[in-house]
């Protein structure tokens, strides 16, 4: 199950990565919220916004930027936040568990940064 290979990873993941290096973790697929969590839906077991927050709790990478795109996705805020590390999420934990578009706008934006010649005004 992809669980299974996604914690192995998450548990050797700060062997791997030496202070000075850089993670970013983008996740674009589904989510939803039940029994008071929020839950990645991965092919096999889901994992829960608290369970992913402890795949990456010891890390000591300088650089460390989470995206979760998914529906309810506030909820991983708290359990992914350590001091220096950014977690942006597509919803408010509480108040938000539509689907969303952020995904599609954050692909756009990633995919066609703005030209040198960009400005305020030029948008």
């Amino acid at each position: 199950p992809l669980l299974s290979s996604l914690t192995k990873p998450g548990e050797d993941i700060g062997d791997v990565l030496a202070p000075s290096y850089a993670l970013w973790v983008v996740y674009r697929g589904q989510g939803n919220y039940e029994s008071r969590q929020s839950w990645l839906n991965l092919p096999g077991p889901d994992i829960s916004h608290v369970e992913f927050g402890k795949l990456f709790a010891q890390l000591a990478c300088q650089e460390q930027v989470f995206f979760i795109t998914t529906p309810c996705s506030g909820f991983f805020v708290k359990p992914l936040s350590q001091p220096g590390r950014v977690v942006i999420t597509a919803t408010e934990a509480d108040l938000e568990v539509n689907e969303t578009n952020f995904s599609h706008k954050l692909a756009k934006a990633i995919g066609s940064p703005p030209s040198s010649t960009w400005t305020r005004a030029g948008r």
